[in-house]
Parts: C-alpha cells; structure tokens; sequence
C-alpha cells in the first residue's frame, strides 16, 4: 500500500491511499481513522481488496487523525468536507462514489 499526501486550502496534510481499478469510489471514514493500522486488520483488508477488485477504492485520514496532520486549530464538519474535496480534486475523476461510514456520512453528504 502507497501512501499520499494532499495539502488542503487551509494547509492541513491528507494522507490517502488508492488502491484497485475501475470506476472511482472514495470512502469516507468516521471520526477515527489511521491508513496503516486499519490496512493491517485481516477482515478490514479483506473488505477493501474486494471492493478494489470492481473499483478504484480511495480511503483517506481526515485531519486530526492517522497519518494525516493531526495538530490542527479544530476538527469540524466543515474542514471534513474540505479534506473530502481535496482528496477528490486529487483524483482528477469527474465523478466518484462517495462511501461514508459512520461520521463519514454527513460529509459525504454535505
């Protein structure tokens, strides 16, 4: 697994992860996340090599969490939403599946 690294407007680091191919989808996780612990768990592992086996599969650390800056002024639906924007603008795609998960949720949405 290859980690990257996006800088968002307001200068916080994102650290995401691809992996697969075909049409892009874009996981947006909870609260807490960290790239490389989670890709160790067997059964998350699992989960995601089958969803890369039909998409392009971008997970990435929201601010305040994993390998991401974690020393920001404060954690908020509005800078998640700038984290997730960063990340897709990142891709270049055109349009992407947004898979939010728990807190990912209202980002996803919003």
């Amino acid at each position: 697994m290859q980690i990257g690294l996006v800088t968002t407007p307001d200068h916080v680091r994102i650290a995401y992860s691809v992996q697969g191919d075909g049409p892009p989808l874009v996981f947006v996780r909870g609260w807490f996340s960290h790239l490389e612990l989670l890709w160790d768990d067997p059964l998350f592992r699992a989960y995601f090599e089958a969803l890369a086996q039909h998409f392009t599969v971008t997970r990435f650390d929201m601010r305040g969490n994993g390998l991401s800056d974690n020393r920001v002024p404060k954690i908020d639906l509005a800078g998640m939403v700038v984290d997730l924007q960063t990340v897709i603008a990142s891709l270049g795609a055109q349009k992407v599946v947004l898979y939010g998960q728990c807190f990912g949720g209202p980002a996803a949405i919003a």
